[in-house]
């Protein structure tokens, strides 16, 4: 998928604008990656808001997806961009992962 200068700028502008704890997910990405993958819904989103789910079951930071197992229906398909924080710990992110 070629994108193009214009619409590089425009989600670098939309990111730009974001404060760091309340990025999420270009819909532009979601959709491509639900196109290339052949995906209708995400069946849950694994961090997220209500203003920026992209699934109808989702994980709050009050949730704390890290107390929930990561189990749905196979072959539905879970979403999940954990929220910015310090890179070390995306590895817990990682490891929570690796247990699917």
């Amino acid at each position: 998928m070629q994108v193009s200068r214009q619409e590089n700028e425009a989600a670098h502008q939309w990111i730009s604008a974001m404060t760091p704890t309340a990025i999420c997910t270009p819909p532009a990405f979601i959709s491509a990656v639900k196109a290339r993958l052949g995906i209708r819904v995400f069946a849950i989103d694994l961090a997220a808001s209500l203003e920026n789910t992209v699934a109808c079951r989702y994980y709050t930071e009050q949730d704390s997806a890290f107390n929930h197992a990561w189990v749905w229906a196979h072959p539905d398909w879970g979403w999940c961009n954990p929220p910015y924080e310090p890179f070390a710990a995306l590895g817990r992110w990682a490891k929570k992962a690796s247990k699917i």
